[in-house]
């Protein structure tokens, strides 16, 4: 009778702590999903949060880790992002996302050397990332290796990437590969949620944990019609795509050509023009860069910011020819603000204009913020 009413506790003991395991199971599975949907959304300050809730659960989960240092990045808390990569890497080994993302971060912080040695390894086990192409073509033009810059742009833009695309029209002559007509876009493999890292900047702030902070690139848009002119005064939807196709048009025996229709050329946006948008007595921005600040705003978004100090957040974006800003990163050079909370706050509303059809691919310009202290 003694043995009977010991087994029935140890069972009801191993059933208890089996149904405890799984609860903590499902419970770190939902504060992931949460977090990943923060990450997603761009609310990286928030993020952040989540993924701090995600670890102190499961220590070793297998993402939250560079999850967490890829919105540290959006962010330019590149040390902070740094220590979360080393972590990841302790816990689950070098993996081609969070080597690329280590170079990305050495890149930022101007560790040119270490970012070369890193980007060389990420490129052996993520050969088909155009971002790490273009990042390895940025630094061998820093390192006056022209050649080399060309060969590393041309590779990402023969992938798509539009950003190297325009430095091989500037650095290399006009040398574009030839694009490969297919009816299938591929989605962006290996891309990082970040800009376009030109820019050295440095950010010595350090996040630690547990440490409460508030971003990359979207998908490429696409357009069938080359030949499309600026749309109505309203944005199209959200769900609009741009096609980047070459069509080849073949008249067949007898046809006819028809008459080619003559289209009056509008005159070329001034690159350097600027808008200027008075939100309230406390906020203005200036739009300039590749005439963006000629381009007609089709949708804006509210924006309410509220802060101390008078100063600047400057925010990189770039737009494709639909209107989406498919891109926004935190320009550190230029802004004078370094509250975490207001940079994400910018980039995320960076992201939400849209802007009037272009018939050129994208164009890349600054968002300034320009804040009045309360």
């Amino acid at each position: 009778m003694k043995y009977t009413k010991l087994y029935i506790l140890l069972a009801g003991l191993l059933f208890s702590m089996g149904t405890y395991a799984q609860n903590v199971e499902e419970e770190v599975a939902f504060l992931y999903m949460k977090a990943k949907y923060l990450y997603d959304t761009d609310r990286h300050e928030d993020a952040v949060n989540a993924f701090n809730k995600v670890i102190k659960k499961d220590a070793t989960h297998e993402d939250a880790l560079v999850l967490r240092g890829a919105s540290k990045f959006g962010l330019a808390a590149y040390q902070g992002a740094m220590k979360d990569f080393n972590r990841s890497i302790e816990e689950r080994g070098v993996t081609k996302d969070v080597v690329g993302w280590l170079a990305l971060t050495h890149y930022k912080m101007n560790n040119m050397d270490l970012a070369a040695n890193t980007l060389e390894t990420a490129l052996l086990v993520d050969p088909k990332n155009r971002t790490l192409w273009n990042l390895q073509g940025d630094i061998a033009l820093d390192n006056d290796e022209k050649m080399k810059a060309c060969e590393s742009w041309e590779m990402a833009a023969s992938m798509g990437d539009t950003k190297a695309e325009r430095k091989l029209d500037k650095n290399c002559g006009g040398s574009k590969p030839k694009k490969k007509k297919d009816t299938k876009v591929e989605s962006g493999k290996g891309k990082f949620n970040q800009g376009d890292p030109n820019q050295n900047t440095k950010n010595n702030e350090v996040l630690e944990d547990d440490e409460v902070i508030s971003l990359g690139d979207k998908e490429e848009d696409v357009i069938s019609d080359d030949n499309k002119e600026e749309s109505e005064d309203f944005p199209p939807t959200r769900k609009e795509e741009e096609v980047e196709e070459e069509e080849e048009e073949v008249l067949s025996l007898g046809d006819k050509e028809e008459e080619e229709e003559v289209v009056e050329e509008k005159p070329d946006r001034d690159p350097n023009e600027k808008a200027i948008i008075e939100i309230d007595e406390d906020l203005s921005l200036e739009i300039y860069g590749e005439g963006l600040g000629s381009r007609k705003i089709l949708d804006q978004p509210n924006i309410l910011i509220l802060a101390e100090e008078d100063g600047i957040v400057a925010v990189n974006i770039c737009v494709g020819r639909t209107g989406s800003v498919k891109s926004a990163e935190y320009n550190d050079a230029l802004s004078t603000i370094k509250k975490q909370s207001l940079i994400s706050l910018a980039i995320r509303k960076a992201k939400e204009f849209w802007f009037a059809k272009d018939r050129k691919k994208e164009a890349c310009g600054i968002i300034l913020y320009k804040i009045k202290g309360s």
